[in-house]
């Protein structure tokens, strides 16, 4: 009986995945498929030649031999068992054993390879020790949307175990107003197109938690099985990145507030260099839209340190060009020249107010504005601008009120008309709209600098060439231009961007080459009612006259010398100080006769604020007029507020000086001398 066994060895078992062996009466082995001589390393000849025994698979053949005459039923048999066996070359393999006795001595052994069962057993268990260590929230959903798996972090935010949130449907956990904001990401992801996004939640305590979450669709052979789940808490990373953003606005407005002599200022602003470029080396992941504001930021820096002497050599050039073309008269034959001197003075000055612009270092005079009144107010301007050959269209349906600098907000809208006007060289549509427009808390993520409220929205848009994004991406930089040469001084829309910034809103531009090009900008919504506009004074070939004494107190002595020479000629009385010390002498003897006092801010020993504060304490009643090439930043720190005092920006002409004058005196001006 045995002998047939073991002739049908192979016949029975040719299975290679289980080991059969049979053995004698001293556990020695009779034979052995290949299966079992492939995990126990032996070659047929060695392991049949009698000689090996293996107490391991067989362990009570030796009983057996010892009781030959034992019936094969009435033997121990050791059950079906997991045993860690030995190979020839001393590895170790885990395996199931299985003993049948054929008659006393003789065993039937079945050996089944396990190494795969426990490599997988391993292999989940760590894979479950993975998942629910690593710093996430992870699921797998099927195609009917019912948890297949997930980690204990994803299952604690249902209040669930992993056990019990398995083949549960995702729609009895998700409330409906979080299914509302998934349901679009969840649907496409079904469809094969992986999607990411992030959510904002304010608890009861005003504290926002942000989480991100990501969605892999499943694909194997081209068809959806289900989605992969990946929820993080970024509420960390955004609170760091914020806290980044606000040390970094602090870092500007230190730097702009440096007002020190140029030596003192360049050692402060190399400190400041040195500050910036540590903070740079922790800020890189900062959002793009910050690190272009610190390049303009720079150059405006750049433009303010120069502005005070540039205003005050523009101011003598303009003012003697006007007074030189006025004495002329306009049949002189040098009348055209002074004109041109005038003009290329009057562009110099423009550039020097561009610059101020995007660097937002102008002093505003801001008020309550109707901004749909504005642009009203320039269609026939901007119809003549754009030429024929472009359709201009506009929808004004702004409700609210705004707070700007008039003469800057239709700047902006210029700048914009022609930027889009040189973008359609072919002719076009250009449309301007207005809208309000609420910024809630989501859109403040897209416009970083904005608050939360109503604002009043321009939009600009053409059908012009439009604009790769590599060209977007610098399109406010200052001297960015895309035209030829000699034909654009890229400060238009840089002046576009400072202007707008300065007045606390935001601007933005979609386009794409050959679909044209849309600027959108957002202003806060102001409270009070417009103001009405004061009929402009030209500027007249003539001076208006006045009366009265102005203390004139300027340590530039050729401006000094100028501006009192427009004044007398104007037919005011004026005494001259060098210094704020010599102006408080002249005061002291003349306090009387003074009706106002015309000062620079920036002088050495004292500044203008103070010396108005001086005089102002003798004489309540006294009038002041403040006047600097310095920009606004420099102004406002020296005590110079534009929205409580009267403020004169250099370079400034003699008709906008007497007519300040006048205005502030109340005198009744009339043309001639």
């Amino acid at each position: 009986m045995a002998l047939a066994v073991a002739d049908g060895l192979h016949d029975l078992f040719p299975v290679d995945a289980v080991g059969v062996l049979l053995t004698d009466h001293g556990g020695r082995f009779m034979e052995a498929n290949d299966a079992a001589l492939q995990l126990l390393g032996y070659s047929r000849d060695d392991l049949i030649a009698g000689t090996i025994v293996r107490p391991d698979l067989v362990p009570h053949a030796r009983d057996a031999v010892s009781r030959p005459t034992t019936r094969a039923q009435d033997l121990p048999t050791p059950g079906p068992a997991e045993r860690v066996l030995l190979r020839k070359n001393g590895t170790r393999f885990p395996a199931i054993v299985g003993v049948s006795w054929l008659e006393p001595g003789r065993a039937l052994v079945l050996v089944i390879d396990q190494t795969a069962r426990v490599r997988a057993e391993e292999l989940l268990a760590l894979k479950a020790e993975v998942l629910d260590n690593v710093p996430a929230m992870v699921a797998y959903w099927d195609r009917d949307l019912r948890n297949r798996m997930c980690n204990q972090a994803y299952a604690a935010l249902y209040g669930f175990t992993p056990d019990a949130m398995r083949d549960r449907a995702i729609r009895e956990v998700i409330d409906d107003d979080l299914w509302a904001v998934i349901e679009p990401h969840v649907r496409r992801a079904l469809e094969g197109e992986p999607q990411q996004y992030e959510r904002a939640v304010v608890d009861d305590s005003g504290f926002a938690r942000h989480s991100h979450a990501t969605y892999l669709p499943d694909i194997r052979h081209g068809e959806v099985h289900g989605i992969y789940v990946l929820i993080t808490d970024i509420t960390a990373r955004k609170k760091a990145q914020r806290a980044l953003e606000n040390a970094n606005e602090e870092l500007d407005r230190r730097v702009a507030e440096r007002t020190a002599a140029l030596e003192a200022a360049n050692a402060e602003l190399r400190r400041e260099i040195d500050e910036r470029t540590r903070a740079e080396a922790a800020l890189r992941q900062t959002e793009a839209q910050l690190r272009h504001s610190q390049k303009m930021e720079a150059v405006g820096r750049l433009a303010g340190g120069i502005a005070h002497d540039f205003n005050n050599v523009l101011f003598i050039i303009l003012s003697y060009a006007e007074m030189v073309g006025d004495e002329l008269g306009p049949t002189h034959p040098l009348h055209a020249d002074v004109l041109e001197i005038r003009d290329a003075g009057g562009r110099a000055a423009e550039l020097t107010r561009q610059l101020l612009a995007f660097s937002r270092q102008q002093v505003l005079e801001a008020e309550v504005i109707d901004l749909d009144a504005v642009i009203g107010g320039m269609r026939k301007l901007l119809r003549r601008l754009l030429g024929e050959d472009i359709d201009l269209r506009t929808r004004l349906e702004a409700s609210r009120l705004v707070v700007a600098d008039r003469g800057q907000l239709e700047q902006v809208v210029m700048n914009l008309a022609v930027n889009a006007r040189d973008a359609m060289p072919t002719g076009g549509r250009l449309t301007i709209e207005t809208a309000t427009r609420e910024i809630d808390e989501a859109a403040t993520r897209e416009y970083l600098d904005l608050k939360v409220g109503p604002h009043v929205e321009l939009v600009v848009s053409d059908t012009g060439i439009g604009m790769d994004k590599c060209t977007q991406a610098r399109i406010f930089e200052p001297f960015f231009t895309t035209k030829e040469l000699g034909k654009g001084t890229g400060l238009g829309l840089a002046t576009v961007f400072g202007i707008v910034k300065q007045s606390g809103g935001n601007v933005s531009v979609t386009s794409e080459p050959g679909r044209g090009t849309t600027f959108r900008v957002l202003l806060p919504v102001a409270q009070g009612e417009p103001l009405e506009r004061a009929e402009r004074v030209s500027n007249g070939p003539r001076l208006a006259h006045g009366t009265g004494t102005v203390l004139l107190v300027e340590d530039e002595p050729q401006v000094c010398h100028l501006a009192e020479h427009i004044l007398r000629r104007a037919g005011y009385r004026v005494l001259s100080a060098a210094t704020p010390a010599d102006a408080l002498a002249l005061a002291a003897n003349d306090a009387d006769r003074i009706d106002l006092l015309l000062t620079d801010v920036v002088m050495p020993g004292m500044n203008g604020r103070i010396l108005a504060d001086e005089l102002l304490a003798k004489r309540p009643d006294l009038k002041v007029v403040f006047m600097s090439g310095y920009t606004g930043n420099v102004v406002v720190h020296h005590g110079v507020a534009a929205d409580d005092v009267t403020f004169l920006q250099k370079p400034f002409t003699p008709a906008v000086l007497v007519r300040k004058i006048g205005e502030v005196l109340g005198s009744t001006c009339s043309p001639g001398r």
